[in-house]
């Protein structure tokens, strides 16, 4: 959600203070850019334009509840018509990250079932996506389409 939300990260440590967007925050997978002798300081969301709206879905690993696939959206909508958006996915890949052709695909659309399966129909494209025991590449990238198309849904 913090990438979503183009939240930033502030972190001190021996040398010095440094802040960092969420995007460049998260590096893999329980992986983050905070060096060994920094602490997190702070993290900012900026507040949202009149007109935006956010949404989180996720399909949840039953046992630790982690998100085998979680999509994180915030959409800024005008006259019905998508304004912005920024969708962020965890759990799909091995870091989370923003899925910019999603986003360029539903800016200036209308915020209706036929645009967002449009937008969402090559879903983490070009991505490495993720294979386990609690879900196969292609169920995963089915899974992330899906839960893309509800949490869009729910903000439109």
């Amino acid at each position: 959600m913090l990438m979503a939300a183009n939240a930033s990260i502030s972190m001190q440590g021996s040398k010095g203070n440094r802040t960092l967007s969420a995007e460049n925050f998260f590096t893999g997978f329980y992986e983050t850019a905070l060096g060994e002798d920094e602490i997190i300081t702070e993290i900012r969301v900026p507040k949202s334009a009149a007109g935006t709206i956010s949404a989180y879905a996720k399909f949840v690993q039953p046992a630790s509840r982690f998100a085998i696939v979680g999509c994180a959206v915030v959409v800024s909508k005008s006259d019905g018509k998508c304004k912005a958006a920024r969708v962020a996915f965890s759990g799909v890949s091995e870091a989370p990250f923003r899925d910019r052709d999603i986003e360029d695909a539903l800016t200036g659309q209308a915020m209706d079932e036929a645009s967002i399966s449009s937008a969402t129909a090559k879903v983490a494209d070009g991505r490495s996506i993720l294979s386990d025991h609690f879900a196969s590449e292609e169920y995963r990238q089915h899974f992330a389409e899906v839960y893309a198309k509800r949490a869009l849904m729910a903000a439109s």
